[in-house]
């Protein structure tokens, strides 16, 4: 999409109303009253009330701010300082109460933040794209706008969002990441993207740094497979679960596929008290442990990942713009039922009420693993096993040791660490440490 997206929300807000969510303090200078209001994600904090949790922050609204300065509008301020970075505050707005002395300049300024907010930005789209921008999260939207570009794209970017997880383990996607291969490869069903050469960037966590992997799409006869052991693994996971709660069985399933990935990656599943304290909701008045937020946020990456894979399926299916195999059509059922977000992801508060009095011990001791079908595996058809990555955690571990073991050597005195020379001549590094 053309242009830079605090327009598009800046046009949305005053249309519609409603509070613009950023980051970037631009967007005070569109005029978004009457009925708009901006707010900042630093800003942004959680308050605990006796019923539920709720969020809270303070708004801006830029007529009112501007009339308290004594100004028809904020663009004119942020001109000023835009022309001398050093302005203090009150001298800009001094300056802005009076006549500009470059009134050409002020005016190729206004029309940056003018132009772009009465944009159609679905008008260059058709119409079945157009309307997919109200129905499908923004990743999703902005994958589909990539799919459907014409001539046929050969690489399709797609970043994945944050997650609040261990920065030494792996990323939390990672035991999710097939959903989002089986994914992009029904995209070829309805455009026109050639399966054998097309190539997904996918960007996701690495370590410390934002790394992007090269994906490719499953054949259909995979596609058709995965589908299908993804079906039957969701329905066997419904018929285990005893809990009438909608958001539990959504839970335990992304569990079984969290343990499965783990056994397939020859890692150590969560122990069942983890499962259990992160299932059930700690005491907010406590301090969080690393392994709890890590597995709380792997839950989250399985579900938001099925999230997508069910709004593109119901997508494709409700625009009539592709024919789909039966097992994805069979899939599209049974992921149709997904709840939304906020019966997805319920917080800590609403998990620790809703299992009350229930058996979570039991329900996880038994089947976690997603039984024989494969799903989320490393050695499945076309499951990525080929991109399996060591764990954060244990490079770190045994970087410490080696780190701790060097120290160690450091400390010999030097009759010791002559000793060792002699008795290994040629093995240089029994004398000097080296990490």
């Amino acid at each position: 999409m053309p242009g830079e997206a605090e327009a598009f929300c800046a046009r949305r807000v005053r249309e519609s109303g409603g509070i613009a969510l950023t980051s970037d303090s631009d967007m005070l200078v569109y005029g978004l009253d009457p009925g708009g209001a901006v707010a900042f994600f630093n800003q942004l904090g959680c308050r605990s009330l006796v019923a539920c949790e709720v969020l809270e922050t303070p708004l801006y609204r830029t007529d009112e701010i501007a009339k308290r300065l004594g100004l028809e509008g904020l663009q004119r301020l942020a001109f000023e300082v835009e022309q001398d970075h050093c302005l203090t505050i009150h001298s800009a707005i001094r300056l802005a109460q009076q006549p500009s002395g470059n009134p050409a300049a002020l005016a190729d300024f206004q029309s940056e933040y003018d132009s772009l907010t009465t944009a159609n930005p679905s008008a260059t789209l058709s119409n079945s794209l157009a309307a997919s921008s109200s129905v499908l999260d923004p990743r999703l939207s902005e994958l589909v706008l990539s799919a459907s570009s014409l001539p046929a794209p050969d690489m399709l970017p797609c970043y994945l969002p944050f997650l609040i997880d261990d920065p030494s383990r792996s990323s939390a996607w990672t035991p999710s990441l097939w959903i989002w291969q089986l994914l992009y490869s029904i995209l070829p069903f309805a455009f026109p993207l050639n399966r054998d050469n097309c190539i997904v960037h996918e960007y996701t966590r690495k370590g410390h740094r934002v790394a992007s992997s090269e994906i490719s799409l499953l054949s259909e006869s995979n596609i058709s497979d995965q589908a299908k052991q993804l079906s039957n693994a969701i329905r066997e996971r419904r018929v285990a679960n005893s809990v009438s709660i909608l958001w539990t069985h959504w839970w335990l399933f992304a569990l079984s596929v969290i343990a499965t990935w783990n056994t397939d990656s020859g890692k150590t599943p969560p122990p069942p008290s983890t499962m259990m304290r992160v299932c059930k909701g700690a005491d907010s008045g406590k301090v969080l442990l690393w392994e709890d937020v890590h597995l709380t946020a792997q839950i989250q990456g399985v579900l938001y990942s099925l999230r997508m894979l069910k709004q593109l399926l119901l997508y494709l299916s409700a625009e009539k713009v592709a024919v789909l195999p039966t097992a994805l059509l069979e899939l599209k059922g049974v992921v149709e039922q997904l709840p939304d977000l906020d019966g997805l992801m319920p917080s800590r508060l609403e998990r620790g009420r809703g299992l009350v009095g229930v058996d979570v011990e039991g329900m996880l001791g038994d089947g976690m693993r997603l039984g024989g079908s494969g799903v989320g595996g490393s050695d499945g058809g076309g499951v990525r096993g080929e991109r399996r990555e060591e764990d954060g955690f244990e490079v770190v571990h045994h970087r410490e040791k080696r780190r701790k073991k060097g120290k160690a050597k450091e400390r010999l005195d030097v009759s010791n660490q002559v000793k060792k020379a002699v008795a290994g001549l040629g093995n240089l590094y029994g004398f000097l440490p080296v990490e």
